[in-house]
């Protein structure tokens, strides 16, 4: 039986395999002394995949957005946060360009029996 510790780091490996990066690639600073910062590898953008990840499973998973920042290569869990409000406003308006991305990231997370539920404070209202 898998933890959710343990299906979030899964889905997160599985996802980036696709792309054909590692998840240790989502930790990477992205900063180079003297020079812009790099956040394209293997030709895919690196902050679309953690938007994307952070707020499936911030919204399929009762993991605190601290544990989750943890598997996916933030450093606390307020870049989440700020990134939830604009991934609303994608998937609401159907974003051609983010859609793709979140939408394969549903079908890998199906397979892990994910619990829809909405953030109220510290408790979880189930849906």
């Amino acid at each position: 039986m898998l933890t959710t510790h343990d299906k979030m780091v899964e889905i997160a490996d599985r996802y980036c395999s696709l792309y054909g990066i590692t998840r240790q690639d989502l930790f990477r600073t992205n900063k180079i002394k003297n020079a812009k910062k790099r956040k394209v590898y293997n030709g895919v953008n690196i902050s679309t995949l953690r938007m994307a990840l952070g707020y499936y499973l911030s919204n399929n998973f009762p993991a605190t957005l601290t544990e989750i920042a943890l598997v996916i290569g933030y450093n606390d869990h307020s870049t989440i946060s700020y990134n939830n409000q604009r991934i609303y406003f994608y998937i609401k308006n159907n974003d051609p360009f983010f859609m793709q991305h979140y939408k394969l990231l549903e079908t890998i997370g199906a397979e892990y029996e994910p619990v829809k539920f909405h953030r109220f404070r510290q408790n979880y209202i189930y849906a």
